[in-house]
């Protein structure tokens, strides 16, 4: 067993890590090992030297980016796939509990060039938290994230939404509002009032 283990796990090769909901596949390149026991087996890799030679994995380039604290990437200049990747990226690395503080006292939301929901909370996790910023990725996880942002962070930030009849309309014009009869700002206002954000439509 140890013998068919070890030849598997030589210096040099690589481990995959399928995201299935993400259809992507993430390559490690094998730096040591520790055979613990017979089923458990402590690996050390390298992102970087995966990277180096293999760059078209854009979510092991996106994870490393951030890990080197590089601004390489803006989910506005990405495919609607890449940005599925960013905002679950986002989520997987966003801080949990209670207490967050939005970024500013003023928030600025400019929706004329928001194409989708999708969009949205991207934008919107920018906008509230900064970069990398995760504030949900549907409207259920939108109401739950404005939990955890401080009250007096709330209190003291006024929101102004501009284009946001515009906005509205073009959101409610797609397949799943139409399908399952959401009306997205109708959503989204309710949201703010609840969790008392201090907005105003402009």
């Amino acid at each position: 067993m140890n013998e068919k283990i070890n030849n598997i796990l030589n210096i040099g090769h690589e481990v995959i890590i399928s995201f299935k909901d993400c259809f992507v596949n993430i390559y490690f390149t094998i730096k040591e090992y520790t055979l613990i026991t017979s089923d458990k087996i402590q690996i050390k890799t390298s992102l970087k030297s995966y990277l180096c030679e293999k760059n078209n994995n854009f979510l092991a380039e996106l994870l490393y980016s951030w890990k080197i604290n590089e601004v390489k990437y803006q989910w506005y200049e990405l495919s609607k796939n890449k940005k599925r990747l960013w905002l679950s990226s986002c989520c997987s690395i966003k801080n949990t509990g209670y207490g967050k503080n939005l970024i500013t006292s003023n928030i600025y939301l400019h929706l004329k060039n928001i194409k989708t929901m999708l969009d949205f909370y991207c934008y919107l996790g920018d906008k509230f938290l900064g970069y990398r910023g995760y504030i949900g990725s549907n409207l259920d996880a939108l109401d739950d994230m404005l939990i955890e942002i401080s009250e007096e962070s709330i209190r003291k930030t006024k929101i102004y939404l501009f284009d946001f009849d515009s906005f509205n309309k073009k959101m409610n014009q797609s397949k799943k509002a139409k399908k399952n009869n959401i009306d997205y700002g109708s959503s989204i206002l309710e949201i703010f009032k609840d969790r008392k954000l201090n907005y105003m439509i402009v």
